[in-house]
């Protein structure tokens, strides 16, 4: 048979507490999950040291299964015991007691002061890991101690961060202590404290870990027993051949789009499993370069593009309309920012153009100065379809693009200079929070994930404000704030919330932005 199930999550409650949210259909245990399993990834791993990386797809999912955290996510959206097995926590900080008998891959017994360094490496500004806002805050941290005899961590920040808890499911990663020593050597050799190990690989093309004999920190209710004994990650950019390796017995799960998702729906022994992510994919626009650092051209650009039609686009009408940030499943949402927003109109679009100056030449627009006006657009090979909609959109409105074709490693190498205007990116985490968006919309791209270069002040006011509130209301309020900051400045333009579409052979599990390896299931 074929099962459906749907996996999200949301925030409700105290800024601290994960509460579930939607349909996490029945997953009946049908029996022992297959001794390996094949996991299709778009995108390769940049570098297996998770206070470097990016944490794009593939990345985040080798994560989940090389290093472990202080505290996880569990598949109904709660935060639950990771390495630490409890917790008393405060807007400035808190106290982890940590689980008896935690090892590294490489057999290295872990005390609580190893923990500690660890996440004293996230903190410190100097080691610039992109990830450390979502945990320490604005105000970064006060100290981080440990005492071996109580075997506890104890984190103290400069200022307020109710969601520090939420940031440290997927931040702050326990690195082994031989892997802090040799940072150079961990980009291509984790050295992790999560149920597997990584055991084999070919760059570019596959991974094999392992299942490690001596993890312990199992969620409650699952052992080894019900764990895969070998998974394997396999570099497959193209979603139809994703599709074929699947049918064909070669992948046990693939995460597919468009006609790919076609092809394999309602299959006999095929199980779909949605995800609907956290935050948005979206515009990213280079502010350091002339057309970006434009806010009215920003803006024209943000009304000609129309969520719906992107998403037929580059989805086939499979993911989500999004004209704000924060997505439903997301603390905070607002439907009334999302309706404010005036996208999809190019007579709007043409009209701010000629009253700033951007004059037609014939079908095309220049520069107020009379320069001609070229926007350049990364254009990934994993979805091609996605710029030409961009394209084709700017087009209308006299706008000329010039589509830069790049594979997924050329892209994340030109982010990192102003060899281009537009992207479009995930802005989006495996927390259900406003503040996943911190380390990418504020901050020195050195210390963050900011590839837009954005630098908006009323944003960076708003934040530690949100992080110290002390009512949802309040922190809501501020949040929304933040939103509409981001948006009057068309820092970056929302376009839809993806609903990853996995389909996996004779499985079951949940996802958010990963595949939760604790979760397989047999059907």
């Amino acid at each position: 048979m074929k099962r459906r199930v749907l996996t999200i999550a949301a925030i409700s409650g105290t800024a601290l507490l994960l509460a579930g949210c939607g349909d996490d259909t029945d997953t009946a245990d049908g029996g022992s999950v297959p001794e390996t399993v094949a996991i299709g990834i778009r995108a390769d791993i940049d570098v297996f040291d998770p206070n470097k990386s990016i944490g794009d797809i593939g990345a985040a999912q080798a994560f989940a299964l090389l290093y472990d955290g202080l505290v996880r996510t569990s598949p109904d959206g709660e935060i639950t015991p990771g390495l630490a097995e409890s917790w008393d926590v405060t807007p400035l900080g808190g106290t982890f007691t940590l689980r008896e008998g935690i090892t590294c891959s490489d057999g290295t017994a872990l005390t609580a002061s190893d923990i500690a360094k660890s996440i004293e490496y996230v903190a410190d500004p100097a080691n610039g890991s992109p990830g450390a806002s979502r945990v320490f805050g604005f105000g970064g941290a006060k100290s981080i101690t440990a005492d071996d005899t109580a075997n506890t961590v104890t984190i103290e920040l400069n200022a307020p961060n109710n969601d520090m808890l939420a940031g440290l499911t997927n931040v702050a990663r326990i690195v082994c202590p031989a892997g802090l020593e040799d940072p150079e050597a961990l980009a291509t050799t984790p050295l992790g404290t999560g149920p597997y190990e990584l055991t084999a690989q070919q760059r570019g093309e596959s991974y094999t870990f392992t299942l490690r004999d001596d993890y312990v920190a199992y969620p409650e209710g699952v052992t080894a027993e019900d764990m895969p004994r070998e998974v394997q990650l396999r570099v497959v950019a193209d979603d139809s051949t994703q599709a074929n390796l699947l049918t064909s017995g070669e992948l046990t799960i693939a995460n597919l789009q468009g006609q790919a998702v076609e092809r394999v729906q309602g299959q006999e022994g095929i199980n779909e499993i949605d995800s609907e992510a956290w935050g948005v994919t979206g515009l990213a626009i280079n502010h350091d370069t002339p057309v970006g650092g434009n806010a009215d051209l920003r803006r024209a650009i943000a009304l000609a593009l129309d969520p719906e039609l992107y998403n037929k686009a580059a989805y086939g009408g499979q993911a989500k309309p999004a004209s704000a940030l924060y997505t439903s499943n997301m603390a905070c949402y607002s439907e009334e920012i999302g309706e404010a927003q005036v996208r999809g109109d190019l007579d709007a679009a043409a009209a701010l153009l000629d009253e700033k100056g951007f004059a037609l030449s014939g079908d095309v627009r220049t520069n107020p100065d009379g320069s001609p006006l070229t926007i350049r657009m990364m254009q990934l090979a994993t979805n091609p379809t996605e710029a030409e909609y961009v394209k084709d959109a700017l087009s209308q409105v006299g706008l000329t693009v010039e589509l830069q074709s790049l594979s997924y490693n050329e892209a994340l190498e030109n982010l990192y200079t102003d060899g281009w205007d537009l992207i479009t990116i995930p802005y989006q985490s495996g927390i259900a929070s406003p503040s996943l968006y911190v380390l990418q919309v504020s901050g020195p791209l050195e210390e963050s994930l900011n590839f837009g270069r954005i630098q908006n002040a009323a944003y960076e006011a708003l934040v530690p404000e949100a992080l110290a509130a002390e009512t949802e209301e309040a922190r809501c309020a501020a949040w929304n704030d933040a939103q509409e900051a981001l948006l009057a400045e068309a820092d970056l333009v929302p376009l839809v919330q993806v609903v990853s579409q996995y389909f996996a052979d004779g499985l079951t599990f949940s996802a958010a932005g990963k595949i939760d390896p604790f979760s397989f299931k047999a059907d």
